[in-house]
């Protein structure tokens, strides 16, 4: 179900990645790839662009959802949806969360759909996970305040 195996291929994450709760997620920056788990098995992935050096690897609570949210970050306003937040920036204190690929005011995307989740894009991101628009709505509806993120790389 939902096997990506894009240009950087399957993700190494293994059921052993998963939190062992009815519902949560994986992070692996390095390999710019998301799961979300159930139980302790995965049972879906998906393509994320991320940060390079950020969230650090780790257990992280769900702690806020909101469908719209907006940023300034990177020198221009955008927006995005589905945000799934679950912890803050280390250099900025921000909120770091699971959205969809912001879209800036003139209405363009500030990434292609199909370099989500390849070498290109690999750190474009301030913080946060980057997904399809898709795959937003999908983890949104997955996980709920106090559901785990297991972020492995």
């Amino acid at each position: 179900m939902g096997i990506w195996a894009g240009p950087l291929g399957p993700m190494p994450a293994t059921d052993d990645d998963c939190p062992d709760t009815p519902h949560g997620a994986i992070v692996d920056r390095a390999n710019q790839r998301g799961a979300l788990c159930e139980n302790g098995g995965i049972t879906y992935q998906f393509p994320i662009t991320s940060a390079i050096s950020q969230p650090d690897p780790g257990t992280y609570p769900v702690y806020a959802k909101d469908l719209n949210a907006s940023s300034s970050f990177g020198g221009h306003y955008s927006t995005m949806t589905h945000f799934v937040a679950f912890t803050k920036g280390k250099y900025k204190g921000a909120r770091i969360a699971f959205h969809s690929v912001p879209q800036l005011s003139n209405g363009e995307y500030v990434q292609t759909f199909e370099s989500v989740g390849t070498p290109a894009q690999f750190g474009q991101s301030s913080g946060c996970i980057r997904v399809l628009p898709d795959d937003s709505v999908k983890i949104w509806d997955w996980l709920s305040i106090d559901d785990e993120v297991h972020v492995i790389s």
